[in-house]
């Protein structure tokens, strides 16, 4: 069995065993593979699922029950395209070329803010899907890098990642803010910018942005491009698996600049905004002077306050 449909299929039988179904058979067909179910009310229906490389992968659902099928039709959609709002966004457009977008270290309190973005064919998706790639919030750590240079050797030149150590960030934030904007702000700059160096070397019709504001922020950043692609902002976009990777790639740079942050100083400091912060600060400032916090840390948080 192809390689494509293999994790196709596997994707979905996983989501329907996930929901409660029961999977009564499966077999590989002429150009596919067969998966005959039954839903929670005790209705049968099957899946065809079919593969070329001319046409990618087409789905057909039969049965009786048309309550079934519909409802298996749901979840293959689900099954290739995640969760939530990124299924009906992304219905009726099945676009053999999209760019994923995503960032890292906007709520940690120490190190950079990383922005991820590439570009995936359905066929990178699927066995980027096989081989584990999913948000990298569900990855374990251990995970990450090994992950990320998978994305890495195959995409080659189809990613982009930006990383934006403190000192710099720090500065671009007191620009923004005295110029009445805010982080989101520096977000839509560098997702844009992303965007603009991929777009520069492959045409990608749709560009998928986990969403962390008003759409704004990244449209107006993009100008006419924003007219001229289909670009969608959704909440949780990791459950597309474009997105995943480049939040796996972001993770994967921001860990790497935070290991290189205590290796310059000599001390760990802590990921988040909670655990353990105030502990770094200070020790921090027992052998450095407080000017030199904008080199570790983000200094608009209020936990900064009573030491800038």
């Amino acid at each position: 069995m192809e390689g494509v449909l293999q994790a196709a299929v596997q994707d979905l039988v996983r989501l329907l065993q996930e929901k409660g179904w029961e999977i009564l058979n499966r077999k590989e067909i002429n150009y596919g593979c067969q998966v005959v179910c039954r839903d929670n009310a005790g209705g049968k229906t099957q899946a065809n699922i079919y593969y070329s490389k001319k046409k990618g992968l087409s789905f057909v659902a039969q049965g009786k029950d048309g309550n079934a099928a519909a409802a298996l039709r749901r979840c293959w959609e689900e099954s290739r395209h995640g969760t939530g709002a990124a299924v009906p966004a992304l219905q009726g457009i099945r676009p053999s070329l999209r760019m994923g977008c995503d960032e890292s270290g906007k709520g940690d309190v120490f190190g950079p803010l990383v922005v991820a973005a590439c570009i995936l064919t359905e066929e990178d998706a699927a066995q980027l899907r096989a081989l584990g790639v999913r948000d990298s919030k569900m990855v374990r750590s251990t995970q990450i890098k090994r992950l990320a240079e998978t994305i890495k050797t195959r995409l080659q030149d189809r990613y982009s990642v930006q990383v934006v150590m403190p000192q710099e960030y720090n500065r671009r934030y007191v620009c923004l803010a005295e110029n009445g904007k805010n982080l989101n702000d520096l977000l839509g700059q560098l997702h844009a910018r992303n965007i603009r160096r991929l777009l520069s070397k492959h045409k990608c019709p749709c560009i998928i942005v986990d969403k962390f504001g008003s759409e704004r922020y990244v449209l107006q950043e993009l100008g006419t491009l924003a007219k001229t692609h289909t670009v969608i902002q959704i909440p949780h976009g990791e459950a597309d698996t474009a997105v995943a990777a480049a939040s796996i790639l972001a993770r994967e740079a921001f860990v790497a600049a935070m290991e290189e942050l205590r290796r310059l100083y000599g001390m760990s400091f802590p990921m988040g905004a909670a655990q353990g912060i105030q502990m770094a600060i200070d020790t921090f400032l027992s052998g450095h002077t407080a000017a030199e916090l904008q080199q570790v840390g983000k200094l608009h948080f209020k936990t900064f306050n009573g030491v800038r």
